[in-house]
């Protein structure tokens, strides 16, 4: 076989073998399902064995979601109140929403700051009370001038890409050393 049609074949070889298709998603005319609707805001949780809580730092307050521990069921109008170190603050509960609501603009401001942030909760709800501890992670702030992650989607182009590079190099080789040994003749 001609040595220059060995490495093209080998070249488009490589290079189909880096367009298949990769994960579970549909391809073609299909729709695509929507996209799962995610909070933003910096999250804790925390639970006993009669509650569980969930909390998330977000548009300048934070939002808290009390459930009982056994069966999932949403606690309405208890009585919430929190601790970081020396500030303490209540929750207020929103019936139409579900949740309670911390508008405190120290205490979030404090929450605010970039570190861990150890909470103590106190919920009381009818005859039963009990203490949570909870620590709500805040990321630093991205540096200004620092460039994000290239993300895994360029990083798993990378070794196609090299692939090719590599085949298309090993095609020059090959076609400069078949002109060197059959010069072209001209008449």
């Amino acid at each position: 076989m001609n040595p220059l049609l060995h490495a093209g074949a080998m070249a488009l070889a490589i290079a189909a073998g880096a367009a298949v298709a990769h994960g579970d998603e549909p391809h073609g005319d299909a729709p695509h399902p929507p996209a799962a609707a995610t909070a933003t805001g910096p999250r804790f949780e925390a639970s006993t064995p009669l509650f569980e809580l969930v909390g998330r730092l977000e548009d300048g307050a934070l939002t808290l979601w009390l459930n009982r521990f056994a069966s999932g069921e949403p606690v309405a109008a208890a009585a919430l109140e929190l601790q970081l170190d020396a500030l303490q603050t209540v929750a207020r509960y929103r019936a139409a929403r579900g949740d309670y609501r911390v508008e405190d603009a120290a205490f979030v401001a404090a929450l605010a700051r970039p570190g861990p942030h150890p909470l103590v909760l106190t919920v009381t709800a009818g005859d039963e009370a009990d203490l949570l501890d909870a620590t709500l992670d805040m990321p630093a702030a991205p540096v200004a001038g620092e460039t994000p992650d290239a993300g895994p989607g360029l990083r798993r182009l990378a070794g196609p890409a090299l692939l090719v590079l590599a085949a298309a190099a090993g095609l020059g080789i090959v076609w400069r050393r078949r002109r060197r040994r059959f010069p072209e003749t001209t008449a």
